[in-house]
């Protein structure tokens, strides 16, 4: 549905939860690395792949997150393509 003219353009009303769930899940994330968990071991407390919380860590801006769980996820990439498919 198209805005009329004169129409104020207000923030979607989801905007703020999802902020709010990106920061706790970033908090979530940092407390567990930095309590020592592997990237592989967050990724299962948390249920998620481990590619996705690069991209997210990315997202949010945490690089030196994205980073950790960039380098594993390209491990698990690169062991698809050479192990797993027989």
């Amino acid at each position: 549905m198209p805005i009329e003219e004169g129409e104020a353009m207000t923030a979607h009303p989801y905007d703020t939860r999802a902020r709010s769930h990106r920061r706790v899940f970033v908090e979530d994330v940092r407390l567990l690395v930095s309590g020592g968990e592997d990237p592989d071991r967050v990724a299962l407390r948390i249920g998620v792949q481990v590619g996705s919380i690069s991209r997210a860590m990315y997202r949010a801006g945490e690089l030196d997150l994205a980073r950790i769980f960039g380098r594993s996820a390209k491990r698990h990439r690169a062991r698809d393509r050479t192990g797993s498919r027989a």
